[in-house]
């Protein structure tokens, strides 16, 4: 019989089949520390057809014995079978960061946003980035300033990302005053970093000139990097400084524009579309076109739309195509 490192060895080496012979024989001998093995290699189907029923049974051995291995694979495999009662009750008993996050998974998961913040919360005290981006996050869909120093936290140890989100607690006045200086600090070092997630609102602070001098030609810059890379706010920015222009190019562009972002999905480019049929900007008058982007656009949730195509149903269309 082989000992566990020559078994460890066959495992490392992908010679399953043997490997998976050497540990059933040292598991049967009682040996702990392949019961683990035993539950990978039957969940992964390595070496043997793959059978949870077997892996859940390995790990459960293995977490008999106290093994974390064991014990932590147990738990992800009750949560990759939605077994989220058995994965949480075996969870709260181990006392790590990988059984944090996974917590924290599971409770966002299933929409329990109480438990969600509170394992965040229990979790800080293992000083983990993920967990203190995680929290920062939260603290920023609910609007709670106590987001910022996180974020800083995150930015100052290469989560860069957090720049984004800085940018627009500033820009919004999310828990704190409106400070376009702050906004414009952050996501001009985003857009350093070439992040282009929140490229738009750099652009509009360089188009007004809000925390900046006004620089209509570098926001356009900006914007055209946006349009690159098909970001749909920078689009739409686009065509919204057209639209209301005098001059039939500008007018055209604008609905290039809008056509450009319905073409992305983008529920409010295909309202603003919707306008210019409507309204003959950038094109000719198209009630027909008009009220099929409003449809499109309110069934992508846009409520704007919804009311627009309740408006064409009783105002402009009376016959029965348009009142279903």
């Amino acid at each position: 019989m082989k000992d566990f490192q020559e078994a460890l060895a066959l495992f490392n080496n992908e010679d399953y089949k043997e490997a998976f012979k050497a540990f059933s024989e040292l598991a049967l001998n009682r040996e702990k520390e392949a019961y683990y093995y035993m539950g990978y290699l039957y969940e992964k189907g390595l070496g043997v057809k793959a059978n949870t029923l077997q892996a859940i049974l390995w790990y459960k051995n293995g977490m008999q014995e106290n093994d974390l291995k064991a014990t932590f694979s147990l738990a992800k495999l009750y949560y990759k079978n939605k077994d989220y009662d058995e994965a949480l009750d075996i969870l709260n008993k181990i006392d790590n960061i990988d059984s944090i996050l996974l917590q924290a998974k599971i409770y966002k998961e299933i929409n329990n946003k109480e438990k969600y913040y509170e394992t965040l919360l229990k979790g800080q005290k293992y000083n983990d980035l993920k967990i203190t981006y995680k929290l920062a996050l939260y603290y920023y869909d609910h609007k709670d300033k106590k987001a910022i120093p996180l974020f800083l936290d995150c930015a100052l140890n290469g989560r860069i990302k957090a720049l984004n989100f800085l940018g627009k607690i500033y820009y919004y006045g999310y828990g704190v005053d409106v400070d376009y200086n702050l906004a414009f600090k952050y996501l001009k070092e985003a857009f350093e970093n070439e992040l282009y997630d929140d490229i738009c609102l750099l652009a509009k602070l360089y188009y007004y000139g809000l925390g900046i001098k006004q620089d209509k030609i570098k926001a356009h810059q900006i914007l055209d990097i946006g349009l690159t890379n098909n970001d749909i706010k920078s689009i739409l920015f686009l065509g919204d400084i057209r639209v209301k222009s005098q001059n039939k190019d500008e007018l055209y562009l604008a609905k290039f524009m809008y056509e450009k972002a319905s073409l992305l999905n983008s529920s409010e480019g295909l309202y603003k579309l919707g306008l210019c049929y409507e309204n003959g900007i950038g094109t000719k008058k198209d009630l027909d076109k008009a009220y099929e982007c409003y449809e499109k656009a309110k069934n992508l949730n846009y409520e704007q739309a919804s009311i627009k195509q309740n408006e064409f149903s009783k105002n402009i269309f009376g016959h029965v195509k348009y009142n279903n």
